[in-house]
């Protein structure tokens, strides 16, 4: 079962953002690190989607000496799921925005586990 682990705040370092994903992935001794993809509605790779792979590509990179497996899965619709549900556990408007990306993260999680 997934469960949030909190959010990453990015900063304006994205190889910095990526080391430290990386670090908190093996410091926590994962197998597989889910990326998610953020397909167009048709399922075509948009530019977001792209960035993504690159995003991608370079944390497999990075973890590849640990044995960390990272694959990609699509994420679209995880942010509408995450705030409906959030919603039927009562939390609306500011309090979900708060928590809406490790709720998303969370379903996108889910489905790549319900998928295998």
């Amino acid at each position: 079962m997934a469960f949030p682990r909190g959010v990453i705040e990015c900063s304006n370092d994205r190889d910095a953002d990526l080391v430290k994903l990386a670090k908190l992935a093996t410091d926590a001794g994962v197998a597989t690190v889910v990326v998610g993809l953020p397909l167009s509605l048709d399922g075509t790779l948009g530019p977001a989607a792209e960035a993504a792979q690159v995003d991608t590509r370079a944390l497999r990179r990075i973890l590849a000496a640990d044995r960390v497996r990272v694959v990609s899965f699509d994420e679209r619709f995880t942010t509408v799921s995450a705030t409906a549900a959030l919603a039927e556990g009562g939390k609306r408007g500011a309090a979900a925005r708060r928590v809406v990306d490790a709720a998303s993260a969370t379903v996108l999680l889910q489905a790549w586990i319900d998928r295998r």
